[in-house]
């Protein structure tokens, strides 16, 4: 699942993912995403987030995720404009395995997703 504010932003996250042999589900609203996850469907692999969102951030959307789903059952990677060392902190403390930043290319998403995949997970 990738859940970012942008039209744009989830066309090349479409295209990227695509491949590297990723399907993807695609949401503009973060509130849809929670809704996915809360309902019936198969849980998915990953999920990547932007950090500022309207209505919901990436931030809350985690945290709102790690009250019924855990970290080893769903990583969560924040990919965002934002380098504040607060933000990434408290994207750590709401749940979010790791955090990078955009502008990203298929080389630097695929090392991020790698890497969080690769990671033990509690």
């Amino acid at each position: 699942i990738v859940v970012d504010d942008s039209k744009m932003i989830l066309s090349v996250y479409r295209t990227t993912m695509h491949s590297l042999g990723w399907s993807v589900e695609l949401f503009d609203m973060p509130a849809k995403a929670l809704e996915r996850l809360k309902g019936s469907g198969a849980r998915p692999d990953l999920l990547i987030t932007d950090l500022n969102m309207p209505e919901m951030t990436g931030i809350e959307l985690a945290a709102a995720i790690r009250a019924f789903i855990p970290s080893a059952s769903l990583p969560i990677l924040m990919v965002t404009t934002q380098h504040e060392p607060q933000d990434s902190d408290a994207a750590t403390k709401a749940g979010v395995n790791l955090v990078t930043h955009k502008p990203f290319t298929a080389d630097s998403l695929s090392k991020a997703i790698d890497s969080i995949m690769a990671a033990p997970r509690k």
